[in-house]
Parts: C-alpha cells; structure tokens; sequence
C-alpha cells in the first residue's frame, strides 16, 4: 500500500515517483531515452510495461485504487495506493526491478 495519509507517507510517494521518473527517462533495450514528466509518465508507463515486461495494466478505484499488473503467464501483481501515479510507479518499480532494468 503506497499511503500519503500522514506527510511522511507523502514524502516517500513522491520521491518513489521521482525515482521512477529517473528510472524511464533513460529508456530501455526496447524503447529510446527520453524526459519523463507528469503528463508524460502514465504514457511512459503503459509503453515500458508492454515492451519492456510484458504486462498489462488495469486500474480500479473503490476508497483507494488498485493497480492490476497482468504478465504473459496469467500472473497478477497488485498495488493499492491513495493516488493511482503511486500506485502505477510502485508496480513499475517491482517489476523493472525483477527484470534487472537500471
């Protein structure tokens, strides 16, 4: 659960999407460097799951979102967060982080 209740919480989501931002920017084997910025990042995402992991993206928002990642084998990742960015960039994170992506 990526929480930005209290300002701690809030602190550690943005620097969690300021690391992602980084992480993107610098591309990938399958996909170009390039600037990511908060109207570019849920694009960037979406490109960088597909090429790079393979995985599909669902949101889902009841009183917090639920973000859905679906591999080639069926297998679901779930993130909950107070903010759906958070929530994209955490499971970003897990799954570039398995894949060894800088």
């Amino acid at each position: 659960m990526v929480c930005t209740c209290a300002p701690e919480e809030h602190h550690l989501a943005e620097r969690l999407l300021a690391e992602v931002y980084e992480r993107l920017s610098g591309g990938s084997a399958r996909l170009q460097p390039r600037p990511v910025t908060e109207r570019t990042f849920l694009t960037d995402a979406m490109r960088s799951f597909h090429h790079d992991f393979g995985v599909t993206l669902e949101l889902r928002c009841e009183q917090t979102f639920a973000v859905l990642g679906t591999d080639s084998t069926g297998e679901v990742t779930i993130v909950k967060s107070d903010q759906a960015e958070h929530g994209v960039a955490a499971l970003w994170r897990h799954y570039a982080n398995n894949a060894g992506l800088h």
